[in-house]
């Protein structure tokens, strides 16, 4: 028992230094447990094959497959709309968003993904980012109670309480505490917290809607170049396709659409596939052409034409879809495409790559350098480009040819529109959410059915739900499941859970749930709350059995105590999402986290014995 508490406190320690990454130090205190012989080798592997692991992974590519059809940017971006000029509202429908999406899909996902919008909102209004991003990130902990999907440490008390052989907690069960401590953060953050942060410095550039594309269209003179041609019944580009036709050589045009005129289906083709698609009368074709050559271009070929704004642009999926993203590159050192020459608007099919628009030291190029209209390419050019995903997967393999500047995936997300992969993503969600609720299957069934059905439906692709995982939290969870059981079977739990029946003995078992929510609440301060979690629960349950009470308000009130990780910036993720962009320090979340964990403190040891008696 003594070695298993030494080992217990050295890893504590690594955690809370913060010298070494978490998952680490968990395999290390893993392989510690295992060559001191506290578990055997099944037993320090157990967690790899757990349920609670198990979901946390197919979790992670459920909400990918949410974040990828645009449905969380969009609900972010319909809740921020209603804020209008108001900093209050802005705060309580920042909290009830990110809650609400938090309480089914990873929390760090959420902050992330709701991140930009909520800055952009702050900065429309003349507030400053230090007043109300730290109620995202407290409401993103505190969602995560309102479901048994919600947080890790959900489904590792339930995982605990069927080990027992006890009913496990219903999938909404949780949001019977969930809800009352999630409205006390609003109440507390929109009258309290707010006057508790002074206004700060800590100021990201906001970035609105197509904000970061406008900046793209703007920078690229691309900006009323957009505009569709019909093919007329006389037109000389009937029969040829487009490299035949030489409509690249006219005016330096790029052909990015080619559509039949009776085709009605959504526009998801793939370029580099309708390239050799011979023109017919009625064809559309959406170019990118200069102003001031596009009436002669239409005249000389027989088309009618008609001008598209951006929106159009992006209605039509021409420059986001599955199978098409926009991406800027830029051409380093040593790459093996210097001296190349690159024609916009034209294919290059081996790297499924379209250069739209080309700069050199910053300046618009003119494409003139050879008798084609091509330019040799040279160090240091940076061009924006149409590109297949597995391309741009590609580019971001090989930074010695191509660096990738900014995020294609995020830009994507945050301008493409709702369309069927978004509601079939919405569907696949509510299918598990229902499996679960009627229990239908296992739970840990059901998450595997609903990460399935994101990738066979085409919401998300294999490769893209690898790396939705965040595998460092897997690996991290998996790795300390030997902790409880060798904290268990080394009677380490038992002496602990004796010592607090003879501390609390003659006192009513609230005394109990309140030293389990402050040992929790501590621990998820200073390390991963879920680690924290796996450490508590062992402890909790022993002692429960010791004193003769029931461990549902016990575990629930450990539940409710690892979603209270508010008093450091290293206590969750979201904490530290938004501690840069905030310009919050340290003092910061102590300020207003510490009042704010008492007050949820004082609601748990109210609510929860009303909800689960200790003596049933």
């Amino acid at each position: 028992m003594l070695l298993t508490f030494t080992i217990l406190l050295i890893t504590i320690a690594l955690f809370m230094s913060g010298r070494f990454r978490a998952d680490g130090v968990a395999v290390m205190s893993m392989l510690a447990l295992l060559l001191c012989g506290l578990v055997n080798p099944g037993q320090a592997l157990a967690g790899f094959s757990s349920g609670p692991v198990v979901m946390i992974a197919t979790l992670f590519v459920v909400g990918g497959g949410l974040t990828a059809t645009g449905i969380t940017h969009w609900l972010g971006q319909r809740m921020i709309a209603l804020a209008g000029s108001s900093e209050t509202r802005l705060v309580l429908l920042v909290i009830a968003a990110t809650g609400a999406l938090s309480a089914f899909m990873s929390n760090t996902g959420v902050v992330a993904m709701l991140l930009p919008a909520v800055l952009a909102a702050v900065m429309g209004i003349g507030s400053q980012p230090k007043r109300v991003l730290l109620s995202m990130a407290y409401a993103a902990n505190l969602g995560g109670l309102l479901t048994m999907i919600g947080t890790p440490p959900n489904l590792i008390v339930n995982g605990e309480l069927s080990r027992q052989g006890l009913e496990p907690f219903g999938f909404f069960t949780f949001a019977l505490i969930g809800l009352p401590l999630l409205a006390i953060v609003a109440l507390y953050m929109t009258f309290i917290g707010r006057s508790l942060l002074h206004r700060g410095t800590g100021a990201a550039e906001p970035e609105r809607r197509g904000g970061r594309l406008a900046g793209l269209i703007t920078n690229y003179g691309l900006s009323e170049k957009f505009f569709e041609l019909v093919v007329g019944a006389g037109s000389d580009l009937i029969g040829k396709n487009s490299e035949e036709s030489q409509l690249l050589q006219d005016c330096g045009a790029v052909l990015l659409q080619h559509r039949r005129a009776d085709d009605t289906s959504p526009p998801e083709e793939d370029v580099f596939e309708s390239w050799d698609l011979a023109f017919k009368p009625g064809d559309r074709l959406l170019i990118k052409v200069d102003p001031g050559a596009v009436e002669g271009l239409a005249q000389r070929h027989g088309c009618s034409y008609q001008a598209l704004s951006v929106d159009d642009v992006l209605k039509q999926r021409v420059l986001f879809s599955k199978k098409i993203g926009l991406v800027e590159v830029l051409l380093p050192p040593r790459s093996s495409l210097i001296g190349r020459e690159a024609l916009p608007g034209r294919l290059n099919r081996d790297m499924r790559i379209q250069v739209l628009a080309m700069q050199r030291h910053g300046s618009l190029m003119k494409h003139s350098e050879t008798t084609s209209g091509a330019t040799i390419l040279r160090e240091g050019d940076v061009a924006l480009a149409r590109a297949s995903w597995s391309a741009i997967r590609g580019f971001a393999d090989r930074p010695q040819e191509l660096i990738l500047i900014g995020d294609p995936k995020r830009l994507a997300r945050e301008n493409m529109e709702l369309d069927r992969s978004s509601y079939t993503s919405l569907a696949i969600l509510a299918g598990m959410v229902l499996l679960m609720l009627t229990g239908a299957v296992p739970a840990v069934t059901a998450t595997l059915l609903a990460a399935a059905a994101m990738v066979l439906s085409g919401c998300l692709s294999m490769e893209d739900s690898y790396r939705e995982i965040n595998w460092q939290s897997v690996i991290l969870i998996a790795s300390m499941f030997p902790m409880a059981t060798a904290i268990q079977e080394s009677g380490g739990a038992a002496w602990l859970a004796n010592g607090v029946t003879a501390l609390t003995a003659g006192l009513p078992p609230v005394f109990l749930l309140a030293g389990v929510f402050t040992l929790t609440c501590l621990l998820s301060q200073v390390i991963s709350n879920t680690a924290a979690t796996i450490l508590v629960v062992p402890i909790v349950v022993a002692t429960a059995n010791t004193m003769g009470v029931s461990p549902y308000p016990l575990l629930m009130g450990t539940a409710a105590a690892a979603s209270t990780a508010l008093m450091t910036p290293i206590g969750t993720v979201p904490n530290l999402l938004v501690m840069v962009p905030g310009g919050y320090d340290f003092k910061d979340y102590i300020k207003c986290g510490l009042p704010l964990t008492l007050l949820l403190f004082a609601a748990t040891l109210v609510l929860v014995p009303m909800i689960w008696p200790f003596y049933p």
